[in-house]
């Protein structure tokens, strides 16, 4: 699979993810009717024939020692980073637009990178390649990830994005396992990452907002496989959806990836 293909289909990915979380804030409708729902269950709150499954992905230990490790040692990564609002007007049409869509694959040994600017690119479900715009990471993040090691990049880009909270204080999402599987944790604390989405947004009511990541398992290492923020409110007759996707991901050299850097 060539590096153009791998970088599309993580923008699919990507946009499945977020109509999922939207699914979830809206009783599992997209679009939204317009109400809000509880956005987190507790494993109490779930359905006593779910419980015995519930409750085991729930009292799973989160994130360990290993999975610091593991990116302290890492030569090559990848991140995604994508900024979209949705707006659903009164009669029940969608408007989609992105603010941000960044993609960088990072070399660490050798100090390379490609970044690339797909904000442009994506319109909705549609995507055009000719719109995509080579940039650099220092320009899109505003950091360099030279002189640090793959653990203090990834502590750097939750950060900066506002996903400051404590990872392992968490509530199992059974909501969102009970609809898909997925093992997400939606963080106790508040993030600043909330106002960041909502910063410059003129706004009549929150009707809901959470931070979460969902896990997997590289090589027996529990690790998030993305973040996802989100915040739905109401503006004048219009719901207004606003999320952000970081997903920081072990690359090439790691796992034998599927891509290299472009000479």
């Amino acid at each position: 699979m060539t590096k153009e293909n791998v970088w599309i289909l993580s923008i699919a990915i990507a946009f499945a993810i977020g109509v999922v979380v939207i699914m979830k804030l809206n009783g599992g409708k997209f679009p939204s009717g317009g109400h809000k729902t509880q956005s987190t269950e507790t494993v109490s709150d779930v359905e006593t024939e779910s419980m015995p499954i519930a409750e085991k992905v729930s009292n799973n230990p989160v994130l360990t020692e290993d999975f610091k490790k593991t990116f302290e040692t890492t030569n090559a990564l990848s991140v995604e980073k994508v900024v979209r609002t949705i707006t659903e007007s009164e009669d029940g049409g969608t408007n989609t637009k992105y603010e941000s869509y960044l993609l960088s694959y990072l070399d660490l040994s050798n100090h390379t990178e490609q970044t690339m600017d797909y904000s442009n690119a994506s319109v909705g479900e549609d995507f055009e390649v000719n719109k995509v715009i080579e940039s650099d990471f220092i320009s899109e993040y505003g950091f360099d990830y030279n002189q640090i090691n793959g653990y203090e990049l990834y502590e750097r880009l939750l950060k900066e994005s506002g996903i400051d909270g404590n990872l392992n204080k968490v509530t199992f999402d059974a909501k969102t396992y009970d609809m898909t599987g997925q093992e997400v944790y939606v963080l106790d604390q508040e993030c600043s990452v909330i106002q960041k989405l909502l910063k410059k947004v003129d706004y009549d009511e929150i009707i809901s907002s959470e931070v979460s990541y969902q896990i997997t398992n590289i090589n027996g290492v529990v690790m998030p496989e993305y973040f996802t923020a989100v915040v739905q409110y109401k503006a004048g007759t219009q719901i207004v959806t606003k999320n952000l996707f970081l997903q920081i991901t072990l690359e090439s050299a790691n796992l034998g990836g599927t891509y290299e850097l472009e000479e």
